[in-house]
């Protein structure tokens, strides 16, 4: 295959294919949690602890925790820097969101 169209069909192919089966993966993890909802009101009205290998801690719905977005985590970081005593906490800010950014590697090496 040395062709550059049958290359593009090829990419295109496979790309369907992947939306494909990601459309149906998105399917079978729902009916997995609903059976899972459900075997787990059937143990919990039933009093059992396991069923054919299935245990209700496992199956007991999990409390999602909120998630402070970026301008929470900030201020908070800020606050922290100030009050452990550093002169400038926004400039302090600032260096540590650098130190956490992945650096491109240099090209003359």
């Amino acid at each position: 295959m040395t062709d550059p169209d049958a290359y593009v069909r090829n990419l295109k192919d496979i790309g369907d294919a992947i939306k494909r089966h990601n459309a149906q993966l998105k399917i079978l993890k729902s009916k997995k949690q609903e059976s899972e909802k459900r075997l787990y009101i059937y143990m919990s009205k039933n009093n059992i602890d396991e069923y054919r290998g299935y245990k209700a801690s496992k199956l007991a719905p999990k409390e999602k925790k909120p998630i402070k977005n970026k301008a929470e985590k900030k201020m908070d970081a800020i606050r922290l820097f100030s009050d452990t005593g550093i002169n400038d906490p926004e400039t302090f800010w600032e260096m540590f969101q650098n130190t956490q950014k992945l650096k491109p590697p240099d090209e003359d090496n």
